[in-house]
């Protein structure tokens, strides 16, 4: 019995000292990255805390809410380019005018010059746009699109179709046609309204 026990001692022992190997843990995926989602299969709707309905009645907020989700769902398919919406629609225009300067491209899309010469630098740096001075005026800097600009124009204009596809799915043909020719119009009523002039008081009649 004695024997039997010493024997029992030693290998609680000789377990003791063995290293226990450590509990397999699961793998799990990181979530701190962000997927950008995938526009070709759905667009994720807003959730009604998102988008309270006193809101609803306010035409700017609209239009505003409309813009932002539009422009963050293209945005989200033009990475895989290089370029974000605002650089799209600046190719867009130096490609139709085959040459613009900076000035009147920043007036055409309302840009201020600090953002324009920004995203300008950057086509550059990317081989997408081509600077040059002109001719005339050697103040002036004329843009134009370089062959890999183009492409990248053709592709990105290609998803922004897309988009827009998704973005009107649950409007007629019709009603597609009514909202831009709406947007349109209300656009080019309000082209020249200063801010001076929406804001000022509404003068009495004389009589």
């Amino acid at each position: 019995m004695a024997k039997k026990r010493n024997q029992d001692i030693l290998s609680q022992k000789s377990q003791s000292r063995t290293p226990q190997k450590p509990a397999l843990r699961h793998k799990t995926t990181s979530h701190t990255h962000r997927q950008n989602p995938d526009p070709g299969t759905q667009l994720q709707p807003y959730q009604a805390a998102d988008f309270h309905p006193e809101m609803k009645v306010f035409l700017g907020h609209c239009l505003y809410r409309s813009a932002m989700r539009f422009k963050n769902f293209l945005d989200s398919t033009l990475v895989d380019l290089g370029i974000n919406s605002p650089c799209l629609a600046i190719l867009r225009i130096v490609a139709f005018e085959g040459q613009i300067s900076q000035h009147d491209l920043g007036r055409y899309l309302e840009i201020d010059k600090a953002t324009m010469v920004k995203w300008i630098d950057d086509l550059e740096r990317k081989g997408l746009l081509r600077r040059s001075v002109d001719a005339e005026d050697r103040r002036v800097k004329n843009l134009s699109l370089t062959k890999e600009g183009q492409i990248r124009l053709k592709s990105g204009s290609l998803k922004q179709e897309k988009i827009e596809r998704l973005f009107l799915r649950t409007l007629s043909t019709t009603e597609q046609q009514t909202v831009r020719s709406l947007l349109l119009k209300i656009l080019e009523s309000t082209q020249f309204v200063t801010h001076a002039q929406s804001v000022a008081p509404k003068t009495s009649p004389t009589v």
